[in-house]
Protein backbone atom coordinates (compact mmCIF):
# COMPACT_ATOMS: atom_id res chain seq x y z
CA UNK A 1 0.00 0.00 0.00
CA UNK A 2 1.41 3.37 -1.05
CA UNK A 3 1.57 5.48 2.10
CA UNK A 4 2.04 8.64 -0.01
CA UNK A 5 -1.30 8.08 -1.75
CA UNK A 6 -3.71 11.05 -1.40
CA UNK A 7 -7.09 9.28 -1.02
CA UNK A 8 -10.31 11.06 -1.90
CA UNK A 9 -13.82 9.68 -1.72
CA UNK A 10 -15.69 10.59 -4.91
CA UNK A 11 -17.52 13.92 -4.81
CA UNK A 12 -20.77 12.21 -5.81
CA UNK A 13 -20.65 9.96 -2.73
CA UNK A 14 -23.89 9.95 -0.79
CA UNK A 15 -23.42 9.45 2.95
CA UNK A 16 -26.42 8.15 4.87
CA UNK A 17 -26.33 8.13 8.66
CA UNK A 18 -28.56 6.29 11.13
CA UNK A 19 -27.35 6.40 14.72
CA UNK A 20 -23.76 5.07 14.54
CA UNK A 21 -24.31 3.31 11.19
CA UNK A 22 -23.10 4.90 7.98
CA UNK A 23 -23.63 3.94 4.37
CA UNK A 24 -21.41 5.43 1.68
CA UNK A 25 -23.03 5.15 -1.78
CA UNK A 26 -21.22 5.89 -5.02
CA UNK A 27 -23.90 5.87 -7.73
CA UNK A 28 -21.66 5.97 -10.81
CA UNK A 29 -19.54 2.92 -9.92
CA UNK A 30 -21.98 1.47 -8.38
CA UNK A 31 -20.38 0.86 -5.03
CA UNK A 32 -21.31 1.11 -1.38
CA UNK A 33 -19.90 0.58 2.12
CA UNK A 34 -21.76 0.04 5.38
CA UNK A 35 -19.69 0.93 8.43
CA UNK A 36 -19.69 2.41 11.93
CA UNK A 37 -18.92 5.98 12.94
CA UNK A 38 -15.23 5.35 13.62
CA UNK A 39 -14.49 4.01 10.15
CA UNK A 40 -16.83 6.65 8.67
CA UNK A 41 -14.70 9.41 10.21
CA UNK A 42 -11.62 7.76 8.69
CA UNK A 43 -13.29 7.66 5.26
CA UNK A 44 -14.49 11.25 5.57
CA UNK A 45 -10.88 12.28 6.27
CA UNK A 46 -10.04 10.99 2.76
CA UNK A 47 -10.47 14.39 1.11
CA UNK A 48 -7.18 14.48 -0.85
CA UNK A 49 -5.76 17.05 1.58
CA UNK A 50 -3.64 14.52 3.49
CA UNK A 51 -1.63 11.50 2.46
CA UNK A 52 -2.82 8.08 3.49
CA UNK A 53 0.05 7.94 5.98
CA UNK A 54 -1.04 11.21 7.59
CA UNK A 55 -4.63 9.98 7.88
CA UNK A 56 -3.58 6.62 9.34
CA UNK A 57 -1.24 8.33 11.82
CA UNK A 58 -4.18 10.18 13.36
CA UNK A 59 -6.06 6.89 13.89
CA UNK A 60 -3.23 4.56 14.89
CA UNK A 61 -4.14 4.61 18.61
CA UNK A 62 -7.73 3.61 17.91
CA UNK A 63 -8.65 0.06 19.08
CA UNK A 64 -9.99 -0.90 15.62
CA UNK A 65 -7.05 0.62 13.74
CA UNK A 66 -5.93 -2.62 12.05
CA UNK A 67 -9.41 -3.42 10.78
CA UNK A 68 -9.82 0.11 9.45
CA UNK A 69 -6.40 -0.04 7.78
CA UNK A 70 -7.32 -3.38 6.14
CA UNK A 71 -10.57 -1.84 4.88
CA UNK A 72 -8.70 1.13 3.37
CA UNK A 73 -6.28 -1.27 1.65
CA UNK A 74 -9.21 -3.20 0.14
CA UNK A 75 -10.88 0.02 -0.97
CA UNK A 76 -7.69 1.12 -2.71
CA UNK A 77 -7.35 -2.28 -4.41
CA UNK A 78 -10.95 -2.01 -5.64
CA UNK A 79 -10.58 1.57 -6.92
CA UNK A 80 -13.09 2.99 -4.46
CA UNK A 81 -11.30 6.32 -4.19
CA UNK A 82 -11.54 9.01 -6.83
CA UNK A 83 -7.96 9.77 -7.69
CA UNK A 84 -7.87 10.28 -11.41
CA UNK A 85 -5.63 13.32 -11.04
CA UNK A 86 -3.96 12.17 -7.82
CA UNK A 87 -0.53 11.57 -9.29
CA UNK A 88 -0.41 14.74 -11.34
CA UNK A 89 -1.44 16.93 -8.41
CA UNK A 90 1.10 15.64 -5.97
CA UNK A 91 4.22 14.85 -7.99
CA UNK A 92 7.16 16.66 -6.55
CA UNK A 93 9.49 18.33 -9.04
CA UNK A 94 12.71 16.51 -9.72
CA UNK A 95 15.89 17.29 -11.55
CA UNK A 96 15.11 14.91 -14.43
CA UNK A 97 14.61 17.09 -17.50
CA UNK A 98 15.08 14.58 -20.28
CA UNK A 99 15.38 10.88 -20.88
CA UNK A 100 17.07 9.18 -23.82
CA UNK A 101 16.34 5.57 -24.63
CA UNK A 102 18.44 3.60 -27.05
CA UNK A 103 16.00 1.15 -28.53
CA UNK A 104 18.82 -1.00 -29.83
CA UNK A 105 22.59 -1.27 -29.61
CA UNK A 106 22.76 -1.73 -33.35
CA UNK A 107 24.30 1.57 -34.40
CA UNK A 108 26.10 2.58 -37.57
CA UNK A 109 27.40 5.81 -35.93
CA UNK A 110 26.18 7.84 -38.91
CA UNK A 111 23.13 9.73 -37.65
CA UNK A 112 23.55 13.54 -37.62
CA UNK A 113 21.94 14.17 -34.22
CA UNK A 114 23.75 11.57 -32.12
CA UNK A 115 26.90 12.16 -30.11
CA UNK A 116 27.60 8.50 -29.46
CA UNK A 117 31.19 7.42 -29.38
CA UNK A 118 32.30 4.29 -31.14
CA UNK A 119 30.97 1.31 -29.23
CA UNK A 120 30.73 -2.44 -29.34
CA UNK A 121 27.49 -3.49 -31.06
CA UNK A 122 27.72 -7.12 -30.00
CA UNK A 123 25.96 -6.69 -26.64
CA UNK A 124 22.95 -8.96 -26.16
CA UNK A 125 21.62 -6.97 -23.15
CA UNK A 126 18.75 -5.36 -25.01
CA UNK A 127 15.45 -4.70 -23.24
CA UNK A 128 12.36 -6.35 -24.61
CA UNK A 129 9.31 -4.27 -25.53
CA UNK A 130 7.55 -5.56 -22.40
CA UNK A 131 10.46 -4.41 -20.21
CA UNK A 132 10.47 -0.97 -21.84
CA UNK A 133 6.77 -0.41 -21.26
CA UNK A 134 6.81 -1.18 -17.54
Amino acid sequence: MDQNFWPKIPETTIVLKNSDDYVFLIPEKPDWIHTNGNVASLLLACDEKKTLQEILDTYKEHPNFNEAKDLIEKLIENNFFDNTSNTEKHIKPSSLYSLHLNMTNLCNLKCIYCYAKERDNTSKDILTLDELTR
